[in-house]
């Protein structure tokens, strides 16, 4: 865990957003180009999201990464877009990067992201940023499950949870422990 305070301050959130929503819940970072994953909560379903932790996803068909990248400041968010590798995951992932735009300035709007099938088919995820006190973007939580039990209609109902979870968890962070430099595992 390259940041033990992020992950200390998101367990008891991930814990509580599974055991109220039965799914997997994860906590996410930005590394470059992509998200890692730092942590995960598996749910109660033998059916599930099973991400492992380490792994790296891209940035623009992952709940997660759009709510990163939602949160950033303008022209960080649009340095970051400009670079990215639009491709397809699923039939469903944005490829076009005025769509992705859109679809970020939507997610910033409500404060929570949504991956509609995008990273894998049959899987929808909800997530949010963690945006410590000092505005620094931290990270991103996400609740993830088979698209058959996360309807969109649950996920309507789920974003503002997943969003105020996230709140929760950056209210904990504190400037001290924010990363240094742009070249820092995390966003400053």
């Amino acid at each position: 865990y390259a940041m033990p305070d992020l992950v200390a301050a998101a367990g008891a959130e991930l814990r509580a957003l599974r055991d109220m929503t039965g799914e997997t819940t994860y906590l996410a970072t930005l590394d470059g180009l992509e998200v890692v994953s730092l942590e995960r909560c598996d749910g109660a379903h033998s059916l599930r999201s099973n991400s492992a932790i380490g792994q790296r996803k891209p940035l623009h068909c992952t709940s997660q990464g759009k709510a990163i990248l939602s949160a950033l400041p303008p022209e960080q968010r649009d340095a970051i877009v400009k670079d990215l590798h639009l491709t397809a995951a699923t039939p469903r992932s944005i490829t076009d990067r005025r769509r992705l735009q859109a679809e970020l300035r939507l997610t910033a709007a409500r404060g929570w992201s949504i991956d509609d099938e995008e990273i894998a088919l049959g899987v929808r995820c909800c997530g949010a940023p963690i945006v410590a006190a000092d505005g620094s973007v931290r990270g991103a939580i996400s609740v993830a499950g088979p698209a058959f039990r996360l309807t969109m209609e649950r996920v309507e109902l789920l974003g503002p949870e997943v969003a105020e979870a996230a709140r929760r968890i950056g209210a904990q962070l504190s400037a001290a422990h924010a990363p240094q430099s742009a070249g820092d595992a995390a966003v400053v």
